[in-house]
């Protein structure tokens, strides 16, 4: 469990979203998972799934740099494709050749 400040920024428009004093649990498999580790609501969570929803019913899908201001295993270079949004946030890593489309 870390408490972290949080940086989200939008694909190629690079908007830039920010959420202070998140605390999240972190880990690292074949997907980047992101759980909400506090005991009350998450400013980033909620964001998230508004983002996805609107996503869906678009029919677009953005890729995120994340940026956290603790040592997490969100790698700062890579882009990433989120998957789900429920009680986790699950993301992808996009390869230099998925993120350009």
């Amino acid at each position: 469990m870390i408490k972290t400040n949080v940086k989200f920024i939008v694909g190629s428009s690079k908007e830039v979203h920010e959420f202070e004093n998140e605390t999240l649990k972190f880990s690292r498999s074949s997907e980047l998972m992101i759980t909400n580790a506090s005991d009350s609501e998450s400013e980033l969570f909620e964001s998230l799934k508004i983002w996805r929803s609107f996503e869906k019913n678009k029919g677009e899908r953005n890729y995120y740099t994340i940026i956290t201001s603790a040592q997490t295993p969100v790698e700062s270079f890579r882009k990433y494709r989120i998957k789900k949004v429920k009680e986790d946030i699950r993301c992808r890593v996009l390869n230099n050749q998925s993120s350009n489309r």
